[in-house]
């Protein structure tokens, strides 16, 4: 039986210790088996525009599987194959809601992280895992001023967020508006 896809994570697997670039080593293990007609697909949490300089250039790399799975890209022709999104007038109502409540809010869509302006005027990276803080660093990002008018007026829909620091006071009211919401759906195991 012949090999013919390897679908591989990212983060903690193909990625060092950084987060943030590939080893040599496995480098080295994903053009091998490129040469030996194996399609390679790195799957992660990540969005598009977050992946490592070193698979978006590499002869061969042609999907990848991003945002924990809400979109699947054709890197050669750069077409979105797949998409489970919230769609923009959800997303919209979600991000009202959070906005002004001075959370570290990334939020993602249209393969790249948005930030509510504010927030990256305002708060510290130090509760932001360390392989994120190169994105922001380095204006791998669009900030807006209310991320909620701009997703509807443009019609982007989220393919996650990531929000850190809640205080536990705000957790209650978070969790039971984005569950009233049904934007997210709860599977229940066993």
């Amino acid at each position: 039986m012949k090999i013919r896809a390897i679908l591989m994570d990212m983060d903690g697997t193909l990625l060092g210790k950084s987060q943030v670039a590939v080893s040599t080593r496995n480098m080295k293990a994903v053009q091998k088996a490129i040469e030996m007609g194996v399609q390679v697909i790195p799957c992660t949490g990540r969005v598009y525009d977050m992946l490592p300089p070193q698979l978006l250039t590499q002869k061969g790399l042609r999907y990848f599987v991003t945002s924990h799975g809400a979109r699947a890209y054709d890197n050669e022709t750069g077409e979105s194959l797949y998409e489970d999104l919230i769609p923009a007038k959800e997303a919209s109502e979600l991000m009202k809601f959070l906005e002004g409540k001075q959370l570290y809010n990334e939020i993602a869509g249209d393969a790249t992280i948005y930030f509510e302006k504010e927030i990256l005027d305002t708060k510290t990276m130090d509760i932001v895992p360390e392989h994120h803080i190169w994105y922001v660093r380095d204006n791998c990002f669009t900030a807006v001023e209310k991320p909620s008018e701009y997703f509807l007026k443009h019609n982007i829909g989220i393919e996650k967020m990531n929000i850190y620091g809640i205080p536990e006071a705000m957790q209650q009211e978070i969790y039971d508006f984005v569950s009233a919401s049904g934007s997210i759906q709860h599977t229940r195991l066993g």
